[in-house]
C-alpha cells in the first residue's frame, strides 16, 4: 500500500507516497507522522514540464492542506511556494 512507502530507505519513493496520499484527500494521515514532517531529503518533483527540487517535509507540509474529497486537484506546489505557503 502507500502508507507503507512512508518508511522506505529512499526519500524519493516517501516523498511519492506523501504526494499520492495529498492528492486522494488523505494528507491527514501524515499529521502524526513527526519523522516526515522534519525529514529535509530532497525529493524531485515534475511540474509544469520541468523537474523541481522539494524537501520531503515541505510535501507533507502541502498533502496537510489536502484533506477531503475535493483534495484530488492537481498540486501548484510553484504556486504554493511563491505565495509562501510552504
Amino acid at each position: 500500500s502507500v502508507t507503507t512507502c512512508l518508511d522506505d530507505p529512499d526519500p524519493q519513493v516517501r516523498g511519492m507516497a506523501v504526494w499520492c496520499l495529498g492528492q486522494c484527500g488523505r494528507g491527514g494521515l501524515l499529521a502524526t507522522r513527526n519523522d516526515l514532517l522534519g525529514d529535509d531529503a530532497p525529493v524531485i518533483c515534475y511540474e509544469d514540464g520541468t523537474l523541481h527540487d522539494y524537501k520531503l517535509s515541505e510535501l507533507v507540509r502541502v498533502a496537510l492542506t489536502y484533506s477531503g474529497p475535493a483534495a484530488c486537484s492537481p498540486w501548484e506546489l510553484r504556486g504554493i511556494h511563491r505565495n509562501g505557503r510552504l
